[in-house]
């Protein structure tokens, strides 16, 4: 039987594979997001943490929050609210259609700036 990967563990398994590790998960934020990742970097400018953040559809009411995710921002620190776009680096949106490719693009964009730290 093959079991389809939620959408974090395809996130996580795609930071991984690219010198990222989860070190830290608060699971407790404001009622506009469901999860804050704290991310290091294994590899090329070792140790350093950026937050990736799963933020909630503002207009979702209902209990489970992590059914209503709408955009995931990756930032140097953790955002102030949902409209905080200052210290973003990368954001995944997540309406349906092509995930791998938005995905891919998203990983890119986190590594390309690890990258620049060293220039």
């Amino acid at each position: 039987m093959v079991t389809k990967k939620s959408f974090r563990d395809q996130i996580r398994g795609a930071l991984s594979q690219s010198g990222w590790e989860v070190v830290q998960i608060d699971g407790e934020p404001d009622w506009w997001a469901d999860e804050h990742w704290t991310i290091s970097s294994t590899t090329r400018a070792y140790g350093y943490t950026l937050v990736v953040s799963f933020l909630v559809d503002p207009q979702h009411d209902g209990p489970r929050k992590s059914s209503a995710i709408w955009e995931i921002p990756v930032g140097k620190t953790r955002p102030r609210d949902w409209l905080d776009h200052d210290t973003r680096i990368a954001v995944l949106e997540m309406q349906k259609g092509h995930f791998a490719e938005k995905l891919d693009s998203f990983i890119r964009e986190i590594d390309r700036h690890r990258d620049l730290l060293r220039s």
